[in-house]
């Protein structure tokens, strides 16, 4: 395949977004392979964002083709009493994790990304490519680029591949024992019964999560996403953005007709990328929560059948779960020497300022 007559296009905020949308969102539906692939994220962010023009978007071209699309941020790192101008990949929100849209990463060298981003009159020292996953597009560019990394934390999931029987053949007998006795429990309560929803009538669902989410701790404490308004209409915004793009997934377990249990999710080629989860605490002895995810482990003939269950990020109540783990690493066009020692002349500056003054002080 040839990779001649590639271009790359800088632009900003909430008008770049809207030129790039329609062709990255078709794009995205024929190769995307992770939510952060589609512009619904971004579209969230730009939404919410109270310095909307720090968000940029590169778009890789050949000839009028869009091939990929990098969404970059302008930050500014500190460093002692330095703050040092830097542009990394746009920050996905709490999940810890980023990545760019590029299926063919050959079309696109490192030297060439930045003569463009400094063309754009962005300002920086340095890029910084935080929260890659060793899976993600953006991994698979940065190894064609010889940056070293560094693992900074993982993201857990769920291999479903093989189907329920052999998934389960790795767990213990109690584990196994333990979720039948809370799914009969259940049962008891009310018959249990799962609904998936998908894109409209996920939309639909997704009022029944914020209710559940709302009801618990995070209610009480305010931290719910019902109960701060910039965070329901980014939410709100994501959620119809996915929609749009055809993957939004909202899965509810409910108990004698009671919602009990929620999620919202992003379904992708059989990936289940898990973005928010809540429960009713007043069933908390029968685990809810536990209940849907086991409900999702189906065989492959099935017609609502799931390969695997990422959790993207990797907190601690995933590992009852024996997930398997994926590193997630952090790579810098630079090591900072350069910032060590702008750093230690500024120090050096300032040690021979007091001590000129302390001499001045004592010649008077």
């Amino acid at each position: 395949m040839s990779h001649t007559n590639i271009h790359l296009t800088v632009v900003k905020g909430q008008q770049g977004f809207e030129q790039l949308q329609p062709q990255w969102r078709h794009l995205a539906q024929q190769r995307g392979t992770h939510f952060l692939h589609f512009p619904a994220w971004y579209q969230a962010r730009l939404a919410v964002m109270p310095e909307p023009d720090r968000l940029w978007f590169v778009s890789v071209c050949q000839g009028a083709e869009l091939k990929g699309v990098i969404p970059l941020e302008q930050i500014a790192v500190a460093k002692g009493p330095l703050k040092i101008s830097a542009v990394t990949l746009a920050y996905a929100n709490e999940m810890g994790l980023c990545d760019l849209f590029l299926p063919e990463p050959e079309l696109l060298s490192l030297p060439a990304l930045m003569h463009a981003v400094r063309d754009a009159g962005i300002r920086f020292r340095f890029f910084k490519f935080d929260c890659i996953s060793d899976s993600s597009m953006a991994a698979g560019w940065l190894r064609s680029t010889a940056l070293p990394t560094k693992a900074s934390h993982v993201t857990k999931y769920l291999d479903l591949s093989a189907g329920r029987d052999q998934f389960y053949g790795g767990y213990s007998s109690k584990f196994k024992r333990n979720m039948r006795r809370k799914l009969k429990k259940a049962n008891e309560m009310g018959e249990v019964q799962v609904e998936r929803y998908y894109n409209q009538s996920a939309l639909e669902a997704f009022d029944t999560f914020l209710q559940l989410e709302n009801s618990g701790w995070k209610g009480r404490e305010g931290t719910s996403i019902a109960q701060q308004p910039d965070k329901l209409q980014y939410y709100r915004t994501l959620a119809q953005g996915y929609s749009d793009d055809g993957v939004l997934s909202v899965n509810v377990l409910t108990i004698g007709g009671t919602p009990v249990a929620a999620q919202i999710g992003i379904l992708i080629r059989g990936v289940l990328n898990l973005l928010k989860i809540a429960y009713d605490e007043g069933y908390s002895e029968v685990s809810p929560g536990y209940l849907l995810i086991d409900n999702l482990i189906t065989e492959p003939d099935d017609d609502h059948y799931i390969s695997k269950i990422s959790f993207v990020t990797g907190v601690d109540w995933i590992d009852r779960w024996k997930p398997q783990c994926e590193s997630v690493r952090v790579a810098y066009t630079t090591q900072l020497a350069f910032v060590d020692h702008m750093l230690g002349r500024v120090i050096e500056k300032k040690a021979k300022v007091e001590i000129n003054a302390q001499s001045a002080e004592l010649e008077q």
